[in-house]
């Protein structure tokens, strides 16, 4: 038998069981955000799948499969799990910002009974926030502490990351371009279906503004039909406000400048909104210039997934060109005594921010966030120039 106790995590996820037991006789044992999984995890960050992974039996062992999108991870790899792992004893799985260590107890030790571990789900009711529970907008801030200071401007960061911010000198998003997404139809017209009571008049303008025929919104009663509506405009509202929030979250994580300029941003009100009912209450506040809001908060997504990916480019060209064997190769000459070859190795460990105390991957680590930080402030937003420092 097998027992999996949920070590990193369980404050994500609201009445999470955090031991559970897989017996040498369960077939398949699966994990992930469903209730009806065999483990229900009910992530409130929604980085789990619905069924992220399950223990299956076979040939006589229990072994993990990855099912998700995101990716299951065993004993630290950074590589998802790719195929079959048989489970053993001290194996520590991550599922996103959960870690799994796993026990293995003798079949002496078996329950009579096989056990399933049951989650207490938070209750769903009508409000869709609740789908990630009760309390997910007073989640917890992760705990950190600074690193050294370097010459580049910013705190580098230590697991787990540092959530701070500097001054920015400018706004990063002060240009953004007024576009609308892709697809877009501000028009607002549609073929609208001869209704004459008040009711009808409603549900034309409800349709107009959604930019379909009123026959879309169905044949049940108005008031039906402006709530239902409602409710999903408010999930939306919900969806946006996670992703503005997650967007601040990881530029104050990397250390990014960019971090502060955020709320000089036209989308600030719904980005700084403590929860989605505050947002949508902010958008609705707004009159006329919510539209805008909404727009400029879908460029300034994107343009933080673009930096982040150029960012990422020109981290690795840095370090590899830090660590090129022909960087090494001059530093050397002139040294052929092996032990002063690597003292000079050490000493470009060490130019490249990097102490003794820690491992080599942590190490590494810390140089790639420090490289990623400054290239995230050095690439421009579309349309914008870069962060000033």
């Amino acid at each position: 038998m097998f027992l999996l106790k949920l070590v990193r995590g369980a404050e994500r996820a609201t009445g999470v069981q955090a031991l559970a037991q897989v017996h040498s006789r369960h077939k398949r044992f699966v994990i992930g955000r469903d209730p009806k999984c065999e483990w229900p995890i009910p992530d409130r960050e929604l980085a789990l799948s619905a069924r992220h992974c399950e223990v299956v039996l076979v040939n006589g062992q229990q072994v993990l499969r990855d099912l998700s999108t995101n990716g299951t991870f065993v004993n630290g790899s950074r590589k998802r799990l790719a195929g079959d792992h048989v489970l053993r004893h001290g194996d520590r799985i991550g599922l996103g910002s959960y870690l799994i260590e796993v026990t293995h107890v003798s079949d002496t030790d078996e329950a009579p009974q096989a056990t399933v571990a049951r989650t207490r789900m938070p209750p769903r009711g009508g409000d869709p926030a609740a789908m990630v529970g009760p309390d997910w907008q007073h989640a917890e801030g992760r705990s950190a502490t600074p690193s050294l200071e370097m010459n580049s401007g910013f705190t580098r960061i230590s697991k787990p990351w540092l959530d701070t911010s500097t001054e920015a000198q400018s706004s990063v998003f002060a240009t953004v371009p007024n576009v609308r997404p892709s697809g877009f139809d501000d028009t607002g017209t549609s073929e609208v279906a001869s209704l004459s009571d008040p009711a009808g008049d409603l549900l034309r303008s409800l349709a107009a503004g959604l930019g379909v025929g009123p026959e879309a919104l169905g044949s049940g009663p108005p008031g039906d039909t402006v709530h239902h509506v409602g409710r999903l405009l408010r999930v939306a509202m919900f969806a946006l406000h996670h992703q503005l929030a997650l967007q601040s979250r990881q530029m104050r994580e990397l250390g990014s400048r960019a971090a502060a300029a955020l709320a000089a941003s036209p989308a600030a009100r719904l980005r700084l909104a403590p929860g989605p009912q505050e947002a949508v209450g902010a958008l609705l506040a707004s009159g006329h210039d919510g539209e805008a809001m909404l727009v400029r908060a879908h460029a300034e997504l994107g343009q933080h997934t673009q930096r982040i990916l150029a960012a990422f480019e020109t981290t690795c060209q840095r370090l590899a060109e830090q660590l090129d064997p022909a960087t090494l190769e001059q530093l050397a000459q002139g040294k052929e005594d092996p032990a002063r070859v690597w003292l000079t190795y050490g000493a470009l460990w060490t130019s490249m921010g990097m102490g003794e105390a820690k491992s080599w991957p942590a190490n590494f680590v810390d140089a790639a966030f420090t490289h990623l930080a400054t290239a995230y402030d050095e690439t421009p937003p579309a349309g914008g120039p870069a962060t000033s420092g």
